[in-house]
């Protein structure tokens, strides 16, 4: 009887020491959450960090023509110096001079201009024209349509190969990719992706495209050789 009042005191005192070493880490978890929480508010209303000397700021205003209706994808040639910009609202493609900060050229006629894509290598604007279903081609020298390449339903965003030349349209509507030769301007290949697909791009270093593919919500990679 003894021994069990022994053991049964041993069993009490055991869970007296579990319940304190339960009820400190409870504490220390509340305490955690706490801290936490106080640290994602203050990390929500910390000041903006500033860098001595940096600052941004507005160095020119150019007014554009075509009014003010909707701009969409803008392209740079850093050697030129020319910036070009879709402007969808308007149908044209205006050409501003980075280093006069002028507006030289408005191409007109590029029926809905969505995606914009200056190749340098090439002396070629490209631009697609959704009201049309087409790509026109610019030259980047005279600022004429040299030529315009059917393109799907609804051409959209676009990305160049360097190495195959070869250019790809993101086809929202269709839900394809294109594929137009440059040496040829001629649609080569339509690459169907499943869903409605937004922009196209493509990374030198893996040398793939990707496309927003956003109805199914997937990025998709293309490889150019295989298409």
């Amino acid at each position: 009887m003894k021994h069990y009042r022994s053991l049964l005191r041993t069993d009490q005192g055991q869970r007296r020491r579990r319940a304190a070493v339960l009820g400190a880490s409870g504490g220390v978890v509340i305490l955690l959450l706490v801290l936490a929480f106080i640290a994602w508010r203050a990390w929500g209303t910390r000041p903006a960090v500033t860098i001595p000397g940096a600052r941004i700021q507005t160095v020119a205003d150019i007014p554009l023509s075509g009014g003010t209706s909707r701009f969409d994808y803008q392209s740079l040639d850093q050697h030129a110096g020319r910036l070009f910009i879709a402007h969808l609202g308007a149908s044209l493609v205006s050409v501003f001079d980075t280093r006069t900060r002028t507006v030289v050229a408005d191409i007109a006629g590029i029926a809905g201009v969505h995606g914009i894509l200056v190749i340098p290598e090439l002396g070629r604007v490209y631009a697609s024209a959704t009201d049309a279903n087409q790509v026109a081609v610019i030259d980047e020298q005279t600022l004429h349509v040299l030529t315009t390449i059917p393109a799907g339903v609804y051409p959209d965003g676009l990305a160049y190969d360097p190495a195959l030349h070869h250019l790809f349209v993101s086809d929202e509507t269709g839900q394809t990719d294109t594929v137009i030769d440059t040496q040829t301007n001629q649609r080569i290949a339509t690459i169907p992706l499943g869903g409605e697909a937004g922009n196209t791009q493509y990374d030198p270093i893996t040398q793939r495209v990707f496309v927003a593919v956003q109805t199914l919500g997937q990025l998709i990679a293309i490889d150019p050789a295989t298409m």
